[in-house]
């Protein structure tokens, strides 16, 4: 390959410019769903959702150790940095796919502009800027998820493969020892899958180079047995799971201290029935093709379908990986059924990044290098200013504030029943532990009620409701024999169902601390309770006695792009519990409240339209028709 230093200089630029990218559009604060509960884990070192992410929750305390201020910020900006770096590494890789396959088989070209010292790094940095600006890309390195981490591993993973498999076609074909390469690429690999299982989408494509390569002989047998050392030593951060959960920090979830439960956790066993879920496959491929073109803004896609044909020509083998790579992400993420996929499909992303690297060659093929270089820039400098507001989360704090404004004006030692991880909840747990934002309230999450470590937990964090043993223990017995996998007839259906509730409910009863519940929770959770709007929730109270209430003041700024179906929903959650409110006041003849708070209910109206909704992954867009009818009913 030409100049390294050159190459390295230049993926060093790509880094630079995407991390700055990054960094100027992240949040300052948690984000929506799992980030609250994430930053959460790796500022106390805990153990967040499946499956763990050791290797993300190891680096993302350091970060907090070395990076002043605030943990959440100091998460954001590693998150920034390292799709960066994974930026930079995409560069690399791209460069040297390019010196390998853009010249083989008769490719050498018509100009000879694209062979000079700065054509082919600057072409494979073009593309690798037009991936990394795509919103699925640009997306990951706003704030601290699994996902900024992955945007590294991915193209060192697959960058580390064929530099092994380089090396593995230069060795005589009776030679497999375990060279430098194989180490860096099996150790690399390990340590990718303790980041994020969906690694394993690059395992078709990868088996299928390496046999093509290798052969399917008793030498590929032995190469692959030589990787297997440096793999587990990859995997090694994974100890990190069973050691901090016997520590039992705040974040313990499934508290994986048997083999059991550590491998439940390490599969994510809890995720299982969403995926390889086909009814979701039109929506989550939908939403995939129909913003494929303005992801790389119609001129990559259009080079993109160049460069895959082109690639064909010079060397099938790899275009049928490259296919694999873009296929295997489809099958995988097109029939995940979760709302926030537009992750999953990072691997298709970087496989349409390269096709568009080799429609970039061409272009500077037949018309110069300049050609080639300033259609790739013009190309990432569209994606920049197209997808810059898209991206930009540095003006919102709607989870903090949410989360704030509901926990901040509880009375001391309250007790919080709620579902809305997705808006809230998991910020709560951020504020909470790292930060000791009214450690004293307890934030209990009712789904998760029916799992058993979960509650053993939540009873063992307040010991007051263990006065309801009896009804604890018979819910319990229960829910082992669902989890035993014993056959269910409808009639224990509905005697687990009642059991449930007849346990939450007692705990309620008895546990002498104010207790409340956000709106959505199950009418059946404190039945036979008066349920009186208080602020963001509904205080649980023995009688029907007239609250008073001073009207509270919000901390609400909705962030620009409000295209976003959990800024609906939160703009939803305050509207319904003002308009919770302004019944109340009216049920006692408070017309002035009444009004007062039906008005209120109005201000948190994103004033989206339904023709302004763009095309969105599965059930996404139900959710905004919803918030959008809803907020045109209360005008």
């Amino acid at each position: 390959m030409e100049n390294r230093r050159l190459h390295q200089l230049v993926a060093l630029a790509t880094g630079l410019v995407t991390a700055t990218l990054c960094l100027l559009t992240m949040n300052h604060t948690f984000g929506f769903v799992d980030s609250g509960e994430m930053a959460a884990a790796a500022s106390i070192l805990g153990v967040p959702h499946p499956t763990g992410y050791p290797l993300l929750m190891i680096l993302g305390h350091v970060a907090t150790l070395l990076i002043p201020g605030r943990d959440i910020v100091a998460l954001n900006i590693l998150a920034a940095l390292l799709a960066g770096g994974g930026a930079g590494v995409m560069a690399l890789l791209f460069s040297r796919i390019l010196g390998t396959y853009a010249t083989t088989e008769g490719g050498a070209g018509k100009s000879e502009s694209n062979r000079n010292a700065w054509g082919m790094p600057l072409i494979a940095a073009s593309a690798a800027l037009l991936a990394a600006t795509t919103t699925v890309w640009w997306g990951v390195g706003t704030g601290f998820e699994a996902y900024a981490l992955h945007a590294l591993m991915l193209p060192l993973v697959i960058l580390t493969f064929l530099n092994y498999l380089n090396g593995v076609a230069l060795q005589s074909t009776s030679k497999s020892s375990t060279t430098r390469a194989a180490w860096m690429f099996s150790f690399t690999l390990g340590l990718a899958f303790t980041n994020h299982m969906t690694t394993i989408i690059l395992a078709p494509a990868f088996l299928y180079l390496f046999f093509r390569t290798v052969g399917l002989n008793a030498t590929a047998l032995r190469r692959i047995g030589g990787l297997i050392p440096g793999f587990l030593l990859g995997l090694l951060p994974y100890l990190y799971i069973p050691i901090r959960a016997a520590a039992d920090p705040a974040i313990n979830w499934g508290r994986a201290t048997t083999l059991s439960r550590f491998l439940n956790h390490l599969t994510g066993e809890q995720f299982r029935d969403f995926m390889f879920n086909f009814s979701v496959a039109d929506s989550q491929l939908g939403w995939y093709f129909s913003t494929l073109p303005s992801e790389f803004v119609y001129i990559g896609l259009a080079l993109a379908l160049v460069g895959v044909v082109l690639l064909f020509r010079k060397s099938l083998s790899f275009g049928i990986f490259t296919s694999l790579l873009f296929l295997s992400c489809l099958l995988y993420s097109g029939t995940y059924a979760i709302k926030e996929i537009e992750p999953y499909f990072m691997v298709a992303t970087l496989t349409v990044g390269i096709w568009a690297m080799f429609g970039l060659w061409e272009v500077g093929e037949r018309f110069g290098r300049m050609s080639g270089v300033g259609l790739g820039l013009l190309s990432v400098i569209l994606a920049g200013v197209l997808h810059y507001g898209k991206v930009d989360q540095s003006d919102n704090t709607m989870v903090e504030d949410l989360a704030r404004n509901i926990i901040e004006p509880l009375p001391q030692k309250a007790v919080l029943l709620t579902t809305r991880w997705d808006i809230f909840l998991a910020g709560t747990m951020y504020l909470q532990y790292a930060e000791g934002v009214r450690s004293d309230v307890s934030v209990i999450n009712v789904n998760m009620l029916h799992d058993r470590v979960y509650l053993s937990q939540v009873l063992e964090e307040n010991p007051e409701f263990k006065l309801v043993n009896k009804r604890i223990v018979a819910f319990v017995n229960q829910r082992k024999k669902i989890d035993q996998g014993m056959v269910q007839t409808k009639k224990d259906s509905v005697e687990y169902s009642r059991l449930f509730y007849r346990m939450v409910n007692g705990i309620i009863t008895t546990n002498q601390r104010p207790t409340f519940v956000t709106w959505e929770v199950d009418t059946l959770i404190g039945f036979g309770w008066n349920k009186t709007p208080v602020g963001l929730a509904y205080g649980l109270t023995p009688d029907s006695t007239y609250l008073a209430l001073k009207p509270r003041e919000y901390h609400y700024r909705l962030p620009a792009n409000r295209m976003n179906p959990d800024v609906m929903s939160s703009a939803v959650f305050y509207a319904r519990a003002e308009l919770a409110r302004a019944s109340y006041e009216a049920k006692f003849a408070k017309g002035a409240e009444a009004k007062f708070y039906l008005e209120r209910a109005k201000t948190f109206d994103p004033e989206v339209e339904l023709g302004d909704v763009p095309p969105l992954p599965m059930g996404n867009r139900k959710y905004m028709e919803e918030g959008i009818n809803f907020f045109q009913r209360l005008r």
